[in-house]
C-alpha cells in the first residue's frame, strides 16, 4: 500500500469509528427508552456507516487492482465487505420496520402498536450494536497493523535502495564522501516523517479507543462483572484454606484399588461415566475428613479422573465449599453453599450468566449489588446453571461438613443427591449424622477412621519419631520406641486429631527431657485438648434432645461405673428407654427379628440425634441381620464413646455437673432404668446355663450390681424385680431341663443351685443344700438385704432355714468364680450381719449340730 493511500484510509477509517461508536451510543439509548420514534436517526445513523465502509472497501480493491495485497492488507478489506454487509442489511431492516407502522390508524394506537413491535424487534438491534462494536474494534486492529507494516516495507524498499547507492558509491571515489552524507540525511528524512505519520494515525486511533471504552461502561460484560460480585461473599473460602493440608504421603491410599470390600473405589467413581449417586466419606469428629477433601481436591490425579469421565466433546468442572459452623450465618447455611458454587462456575463460564439470572440480567442496576440472594432464587438459579451447562460442562461438586450446616440435615442432603446425574458427580463427608446415614444409604462409602492407621504410623514417625531427642532414645530403647508409637496408634480409635494433639503433648516431653518412662507415662493420660471440640459438638445439640442425651450420657457413664465397663449393648440402652412396667410384663423368650431390629434402628437413630457423635454404635457383625443367629442379632451392636477421651470430657468436673443438672427435678433415675433393662435382657436372652459372658445369666448377675446400688427403689419395687428375676430363671430351667440340656437331671430343684454351689460345707451335705436351695438363698450370696428383709418372721421358719441363709451369706465372702464379681466389704458385712442377727445368731445351736458341716 502507497503512503498517501495509507494517511487516507487511516482517516476514513478514524471517521468509521466515530460513525460506529455513535450509532452503538443510539442502540443503548433506545434500549433504555423504547421509543420506536429513534428508528429514522437510527437508520440515518446505519446508512452513513454503511457509505463509509462502502468507501473504505471501494479504496482497498482499488489498490489491490494496482498491486497485490499483504495478509494485513486483505484483512482489513474483509472486515470493510463486512461492514458494509452488515450495514445494507441492518438498513433494509429498519426500512420493513418503519414502512409497517401505517398511518392510517389513530395516532395513540399507532404508537402503542409501534412501541410493542420495536420491543419485541429490540433483539436485532441489540446483535447488530454488538456485532458492530466486535467489527469496529477488528477494523481498528487490522488497520494499525496494516500501517505498520506498509509503513515498515515502504521504509525498507527506500533503505535497501539508498545501501545499493551506498555500494555504488564506493566504486566511484570521489563521490564516496559526498554520498554518504547525502544517502545518510535522507534516510533520516524519510524515517522521521515516516513515523510522525505513523504516530499521528496511532494517537487518533487511540482517542477512538478511548471512546469506544467510555461506551463499554453500560454493555453486557459491566453486568456479567456485577452479577459475579452480588454472589460473591468474603468467607466464601475461609474454612477451605483454614483446613490443614495432608501430611506427607498419608492418604495416598485414596486412589488405589481397595484390597478389600470395606470401602468403595473413589477414582473409579469420578472416572465413570454413568454414576448416579453420590460418594460419601464420613467418619468421626476428628478423623480427617476435612484434610482428606482436600488433599483430594488438590490432587491432579482427582482431574485426570474426571477428564475420563468428560471425554473429549466437554469440559470437567470441579467445585467446591465447605460448611463450617463456627463461621457466618452464610459459611453454614444452604444459601451460602450455593453462591459459592455457582460462583465458582460464573467466573470461568460468565457466558452462562444471562441464561441462570435471565430476569436479573435484563434488569441489572449495580444498586442490585446490595441486596442480598435469596435461597429459593438461587436454587432455581442452581438448576437452571446444571441444565444449560449439560452439553458442554461435566461439573464435579465436592460438600464438606454436612453435620456443620445450621437447618434440616436431611433437606440438604436429600437437595444435594437430587443434583447427580451424567453431568454432575457429588462427593460429600460428615459425620454419620441420621440424615446422611438415611439418605445416602446405599450409595459408595468409606468410613475414614477403618482406613487410616498406616498414615498415623507416618505421621508419628515423621513429627516423633525423626525427632532429635526421639532418635537417641529409640537407640535405647527399640522395643519400647516401636511399643509407643503402637499405643499411639491403638488409642488413637482412628481418630487423626487425637493422634496430632498426643504427638504434639509428647514432643514437648522431649524438648523438656523426658525419657522413654516419662513418654509411654504421659501417653496413659489422654490429654485434655480435645475438650474444645467436644464441647462444641455438645453446643451445637438441639435443645429439644438436650435432656435426652443427658440422660443417655448418664446412662452410659453409670452402666461403666456398675458393671466395670462391660459392653452396653444396644438393645440394653432399648430397653432403659422404657417404662419399668414394661420390663415387669415382658414375656419370657426370644424377640421376633422384626421387634429386634426396630429396636436397634431405633435407638441407633436416637444415639446419633441426640449425642452429636460424641457416643456411637457400633457394630460386630458385617453380615446381614438375616444370617445370624439369634444371640448375634441381638448383641450386634454395642454402645460406645466416640472415643477414651470423651469420657473424660464429659466427666470432669464442670461438664458433669451440666449433664446431671439438665435431669434435676425429674424422674428420671439412670440407676433404675437399667435395673430394669437388666431384667429385660434376661428374659429376651435365649437359652439358660451359658455363664461364659452369654445368656441371661450374665445380666442376672448385672441386674445384681443395679439392685446393690438402687438406693431410690421402694422395698415392694425391689421385692417385685426380684421376684421377676426368679421366675425367669425358673422359666429358663424348666424349658432347659425339657429340652434335654445337660446337667439339669432334678426338674424340681432351684435355679440357684446350678449358679451358686455351696463350698464351705462337707460333701456329704451337697446335695441336702441343694435340695434347700432358694430366692432367698439367692439373695444372701448376692448381698440384696432389702429383699432378705421384707421376710415375714423368721421365728416362723425352721431353723435350717436360717442356717442355711448364713451359709450362703459367707459364701460371698469366698473368691468370686468368673462369672462374678465381688462385693464391697459394707455389702458382705450388712447382709451376714443382719442374718447372724435375725435368722442364726451364733449363741444358737450351730451348723454342726444340723449335722451339715
Amino acid at each position: 500500500m502507497e503512503a498517501l493511500v495509507a494517511v487516507g484510509l487511516a482517516g476514513n477509517v478514524v471517521q468509521f469509528v466515530q460513525f460506529a461508536s455513535q450509532l452503538i451510543q443510539e442502540a443503548i439509548s433506545i434500549r433504555r427508552s423504547g421509543s420506536p420514534s429513534s428508528a429514522p436517526e437510527l437508520r440515518k445513523l446505519a446508512d452513513s456507516l454503511t457509505r463509509q465502509a462502502q468507501v473504505l472497501r471501494t479504496q482497498l480493491a482499488t489498490g489491490a487492482q494496482a498491486q497485490s495485497l499483504g495478509p494485513e492488507d486483505k484483512y482489513v478489506l474483509d472486515v470493510a465487505a463486512e461492514c458494509e454487509d452488515a450495514g445494507n442489511k441492518f438498513v433494509a431492516y429498519l426500512d420493513e420496520f418503519i414502512k409497517q407502522n401505517p398511518s392510517t390508524k389513530p395516532k395513540v394506537l399507532q404508537s402503542v402498536q409501534a412501541s410493542f413491535k420495536f420491543f419485541w424487534r429490540q433483539q436485532k438491534i441489540d446483535e447488530f450494536a454488538a456485532k458492530l462494536d466486535k467489527l469496529r474494534s477488528a477494523l481498528s486492529l487490522g488497520t494499525i497493523l496494516a500501517l505498520r507494516t506498509t509503513t515498515t516495507d515502504y521504509s525498507d524498499r527506500i533503505l535497501m535502495r539508498l545501501r545499493d547507492l551506498q555500494v555504488a558509491g564506493k566504486v566511484e571515489a570521489e563521490q564516496t564522501v559526498e554520498s554518504r552524507r547525502a544517502v545518510q540525511s535522507l534516510i533520516d528524512i524519510i524515517q522521521e516523517d515516516s513515523w510522525d505519520k505513523l504516530d499521528t494515525i496511532q494517537s487518533h486511533v487511540r482517542e477512538c479507543l478511548d471512546k469506544l471504552d467510555s461506551l463499554r461502561h453500560g454493555l453486557p460484560q459491566e453486568t456479567e462483572k456485577g452479577i459475579l460480585r452480588w454472589l460473591n461473599f468474603r468467607q466464601m473460602s475461609w474454612r477451605f484454606e483454614e483446613v490443614p493440608l495432608a501430611y506427607q504421603k498419608t492418604f495416598e491410599w485414596i486412589y488405589r484399588e481397595p484390597s478389600d470390600a470395606t470401602w468403595d473405589d473413589l477414582s473409579a467413581h469420578l472416572g465413570a461415566e454413568n454414576v448416579c449417586k453420590p460418594y460419601w466419606i464420613n467418619g468421626k469428629a476428628g478423623s480427617g475428613k476435612s484434610t482428606l477433601m482436600k488433599f483430594i481436591l488438590h490432587d491432579f490425579r482427582t482431574k485426570k479422573a474426571l477428564k475420563r469421565w468428560a471425554g473429549d466433546d466437554t469440559e470437567p468442572v470441579l467445585i467446591r465449599f465447605f460448611f463450617w459452623n463456627l463461621g457466618t450465618s452464610l459459611q453454614k447455611s444452604n444459601t451460602g453453599m450455593l453462591r459459592a458454587l455457582m460462583h465458582a462456575v460464573l467466573d470461568r463460564h460468565p457466558e452462562l450468566i444471562p441464561a441462570v439470572f435471565p430476569s436479573l440480567y435484563q434488569n441489572w442496576d449495580d444498586s442490585e449489588a446490595d441486596s442480598q440472594p435469596t435461597y429459593v432464587e438461587m436454587k432455581r438459579a442452581f438448576e437452571l446453571l446444571v441444565e444449560k451447562s449439560a452439553s458442554f460442562l461435566k461439573i464435579c461438586i465436592f460438600i464438606d461438613g454436612i453435620d456443620e450446616f445450621e437447618g434440616n440435615h436431611k433437606d440438604i442432603c436429600m437437595f444435594l443427591r437430587s443434583l447427580v446425574s451424567t453431568c454432575v458427580k457429588l462427593v460429600v463427608s460428615s459425620r454419620p449424622i441420621s440424615a446422611c446415614v438415611s439418605v445416602f444409604k446405599g450409595c459408595p462409602t468409606l468410613r475414614l477412621q477403618d482406613l487410616t492407621k498406616r498414615d498415623m504410623e507416618i505421621f508419628v514417625k515423621g513429627n516423633l519419631s525423626s525427632h532429635e531427642s526421639m532418635v537417641q532414645l529409640t537407640k535405647r530403647f527399640p522395643q519400647d520406641a516401636c511399643e509407643l508409637v503402637a499405643e499411639i496408634k491403638s488409642k488413637a480409635d482412628g481418630v487423626f486429631l487425637w493422634v496430632k494433639l498426643v504427638v504434639r503433648l509428647l514432643v514437648d516431653g522431649l524438648e523438656a527431657g523426658d525419657d522413654m518412662k516419662d513418654l509411654r507415662k504421659k501417653l496413659r493420660l489422654l490429654p485434655p485438648d480435645l475438650r474444645d471440640l467436644y464441647r462444641r459438638m455438645m453446643e451445637k445439640m438441639q435443645p429439644e434432645y438436650q435432656v435426652q442425651a443427658a440422660e443417655l450420657f448418664q446412662l452410659f457413664q453409670t452402666w461403666n461405673l456398675v458393671t466395670a465397663d462391660e459392653p452396653f449393648r444396644t438393645l440394653t440402652l432399648a430397653f432403659a428407654f422404657q417404662e419399668p412396667a414394661e420390663a415387669l410384663k415382658r414375656d419370657v423368650g426370644p424377640l421376633d427379628l422384626e421387634s429386634s431390629d426396630w429396636l436397634h434402628d431405633n435407638t441407633e437413630a436416637r444415639i446419633r440425634s441426640r449425642c452429636c457423635g460424641l457416643i456411637e454404635v457400633h457394630r460386630k457383625h458385617l453380615i446381614p441381620r438375616s444370617g445370624l443367629q439369634y444371640a448375634g442379632r441381638i448383641n450386634q451392636s454395642v454402645v460406645n464413646y466416640m472415643h477414651r477421651t470423651v469420657a473424660e470430657f464429659l466427666l470432669s468436673e464442670d461438664v458433669w455437673e451440666e449433664v446431671c443438672a439438665k435431669t434435676q427435678g425429674s424422674r428420671f433415675d439412670p440407676v433404675r432404668s437399667l435395673t430394669y433393662a437388666s431384667l429385660s435382657m434376661m428374659k429376651v436372652e435365649d437359652g439358660y446355663k451359658e455363664t461364659g459372658g452369654s445368656g441371661p445369666f450374665r445380666y442376672l448377675i448385672t441386674l445384681t450390681k443395679f439392685l446393690r446400688r438402687d438406693f431410690r427403689l421402694q422395698p415392694a419395687e425391689f421385692t417385685e424385680v426380684v421376684d421377676s428375676a426368679d421366675s425367669t430363671m425358673a422359666r429358663k430351667r424348666l424349658l432347659a431341663h425339657d429340652q434335654g440340656i445337660s446337667g439339669i437331671s432334678n426338674r424340681f430343684e432351684h435355679w440357684a443351685a446350678d449358679f451358686f454351689p455351696v463350698r464351705t460345707v462337707v460333701s456329704s451335705s451337697l446335695a441336702t443344700f441343694r435340695q434347700l436351695g432358694d430366692v432367698f438363698g439367692f439373695a444372701a450370696t448376692a448381698g440384696l438385704l432389702p429383699y432378705i428383709e421384707t421376710l415375714d418372721g423368721f421365728k416362723r421358719q425352721s431353723y435350717l432355714f436360717g442356717y442355711t441363709l448364713v451359709v450362703h451369706a459367707l459364701e460371698s465372702w469366698l473368691p468370686s468364680p468368673d462369672f462374678t464379681s465381688p462385693m464391697s466389704l459394707h455389702e458382705r458385712s450388712d447382709t451376714l450381719t443382719y442374718l447372724l442377727e435375725n435368722a442364726a445368731k451364733p449363741e444358737d445351736a450351730g451348723l454342726a449340730t444340723c449335722g451339715l458341716c
